[in-house]
């Protein structure tokens, strides 16, 4: 990993708590692991990290972002951004529209689209639209350093051409299960930055049961079905819980 490893930043590592939803096609243990012991698999193997809007509006966003930054490879990782409270005034107002939810959804991707692009000019870190995978670029993906995903050109033009089950167009699938179609689609892992925990107890946690997670709002409808290609999922969220104003 180039750059400050996670070890020589203590300080930093107590703020977020982490832990697996899914390992190698099955939770591993009941115990959670840390930022340390992930570390070799996220460097070598190449993770879709999928960073929850929810978390970019908190008062603290940036001091958090920011450590979490700290915490990341600087090569073979993708950060896809969820829109937080733009895309859930779009589905506040969808519920009371007579549009089509399809034409609302579409709207919310672009918010994400654009929430990618200030985020990237605003921590300086590499936009990109293409997803090489879906080009049959593999040798670009092996060498893609830390970058941050626009999600539109992959969902309008490449997401149903690039094998396996496609996403539909829906409040069904939210960034949660975009991240998770990029994921499976590069063979990637997946780890999910979440304002708070995940809503289970330590026996489902064993069980994986991830519908659960659906049922309850952690993730959504669609997400338990995107899971069969993606061998390990991780989830991070604040050990606090986030106060927003």
């Amino acid at each position: 990993m180039a750059g400050k490893s996670i070890v020589d930043d203590p300080l930093s590592i107590p703020r977020w708590k982490i832990g697996w939803l899914k390992q190698t096609g099955t939770v591993a243990s009941i115990n959670s692991p840390t930022f340390q012991s992930i570390e070799r698999d996220l460097d070598r193997m190449g993770t879709v990290i999928k960073v929850g809007g929810s978390i970019l509006d908190a008062p603290n966003s940036k001091e958090m972002f920011s450590e979490l930054l700290a915490l990341l490879p600087e090569h073979r990782v993708a950060l896809v951004f969820g829109g937080g409270l733009q895309v859930e005034s779009l589905r506040q107002a969808d519920r009371m529209s007579v549009r089509p939810s399809q034409e609302t959804h579409i709207e919310a991707i672009e918010v994400m689209g654009n929430v990618a692009v200030q985020m990237a000019s605003m921590y300086g870190i590499d936009l990109t639209k293409q997803w090489p995978p879906c080009n049959n670029q593999s040798h670009s993906i092996r060498n893609m350093n830390k970058t941050i995903l626009d999600v539109r050109d992959f969902l309008s033009m490449h997401e149903a051409n690039c094998g396996g089950q496609p996403l539909p167009v829906g409040w069904s699938v939210t960034s949660d299960s975009i991240a998770a179609r990029l994921a499976a689609v590069a063979g990637w892992d997946l780890l999910l930055v979440k304002s708070i925990q995940p809503p289970w107890t330590l026996q489902e946690a064993y069980d994986a049961r991830i519908d659960l997670l659906a049922d309850r709002g952690w993730v959504d409808e669609f997400f338990p079905h995107t899971l069969s290609k993606v061998k390990n999922i991780w989830w991070t969220a604040p050990n606090q819980p986030v106060e927003f104003s």
